[in-house]
């Protein structure tokens, strides 16, 4: 009996674990996602007229 309570608070302890894990990972995949929307397709936007054709003038 006393086993099954120790394991049952070990399986919960590892669940909170894993949760937080889990979190933080979402977080960080959120902030990283949040600046690929934001700050890569303006760099992308600053860059591109030059590449897409190089002979054109930048207005």
């Amino acid at each position: 009996r006393v086993f099954t309570i120790i394991k049952t608070l070990r399986e919960f302890d590892n669940k909170q674990t894993y949760s937080t894990i889990n979190l933080s990972t979402g977080t960080i995949y959120i902030t990283l996602h949040l600046l690929c929307r934001n700050i890569f397709p303006s760099i992308i936007i600053q860059y591109k007229p030059n590449s897409v054709n190089p002979n054109r003038p930048v207005h």
